[in-house]
């Protein structure tokens, strides 16, 4: 079974888990009062299939460009699963693929290459749009 997480649209958030030419996805829309947490998102889905984050075997991450806040965490998620659970991890950018399905099996092939975790660091696409923190009172 693979995880593959898209964050990086600005309006969506889209979780698949794949396995053996079976698809389950999770798709939510986002709005700025109500932003989903990823993690909740991912048990959901894998409640869902009945299943549980051991069995997972890689995770396809889009490492960009999109809104920095939501690179950063899905692929700070992606490293941690990865890292503990000794499984590949791999990124793709946005330009790579057209679809979900060229997604899946863009990410598929790269993981198919890949035999042991390593980091995965984002494409932002610009420099982040960083504020000073306001003056306590």
């Amino acid at each position: 079974m693979y995880l593959f997480l898209d964050t990086a649209d600005a309006s969506d958030a889209h979780i698949y888990l794949y396995k053996k030419n079976n698809l389950l996805s999770l798709n939510v829309s986002r709005t700025t009062k109500a932003r989903p947490d990823l993690l909740v998102m991912i048990d959901r889905l894998l409640r869902k299939a009945k299943t549980d984050a051991k069995k997972i075997k890689g995770i396809v991450v889009v490492t960009g460009p999109g809104q920095f806040s939501s690179l950063r965490t899905s692929i700070a998620i992606t490293n941690t699963f990865g890292f503990a659970l000794r499984i590949p991890a791999v990124g793709l950018e946005k330009h790579e693929f057209v679809s979900r399905d060229t997604f899946i099996t863009k990410g598929l092939a790269k993981l198919k290459k890949k035999k042991r975790f390593t980091p995965i660091s984002p494409a932002y696409g610009k420099e982040p749009n960083i504020t000073k923190p306001k003056a306590l009172a």
